[in-house]
């Protein structure tokens, strides 16, 4: 017969928590540890982004990759929608630009504001950051008055002998006044005969 040997028992040992307890903050005793406590979480940053060059330029050869396998053809229709794009955008964008000194034009006086936009908008529109640049739009009018005072409207001389109503004082108060005249003087006359 077989003697059986006795198996040992198996015996409950605790296993170890997965995540242990996390230490209680302890604050750098001193400079040289706060460097290396520092220094480790930036060389877990730069790790973190160490083949995003590799990526740009991987990007970048797929682009020219992509370019060179247009066909000429392909490449013509991109290059003639970019120009078409370009003419509009060049149109409304002159059509604002006289819109604007039109606006000023009329703003400082002139009599006709079409003579500024002529003559301000003769040569290439001013920009600034590749927007239309409204005030240098509004110096050019502005200096264009200066330059050439007839094409500003001057005061209005009122004629001697004639009289206008002051300002806020309405017509027909005016004529009112007259009735109440003409109605004083027949009563006078009146009283007389």
């Amino acid at each position: 017969m077989s003697d059986p040997t006795p198996s040992p028992e198996p015996t409950l040992e605790p296993t170890p928590d997965p995540t242990p307890e996390p230490s209680p903050f302890t604050a750098p005793a001193s400079q040289e540890e706060l460097d290396r406590i520092i220094e480790a979480r930036l060389a877990r940053e730069r790790k973190r982004f160490e083949g995003f060059d590799a990526i740009k330029e991987k990007a970048a050869k797929w682009d020219q990759l992509e370019e060179e396998k247009k066909t000429p053809s392909e490449k013509a229709i991109e290059e003639a929608a970019a120009k078409a794009r370009a003419e509009v955008a060049s149109k409304y964008e002159r059509q604002i630009a006289e819109g604007r000194v039109e606006s000023i034009a009329a703003a400082v006086g002139f009599i006709d504001p079409a003579d500024a936009v002529l003559r301000v908008l003769s040569g290439d529109l001013p920009k600034k950051d590749d927007e239309l640049d409204v005030d240098e739009l509004k110096k050019r009018v502005e200096q264009l008055a200066k330059d050439k005072p007839h094409l500003v409207k001057t005061e209005q001389r009122q004629r001697p002998g004639r009289q206008e109503p002051k300002p806020g004082v309405k017509v027909a108060a005016a004529a009112g006044e007259k009735g109440k005249a003409a109605a004083a003087i027949r009563q006078l006359r009146g009283a007389r005969g």
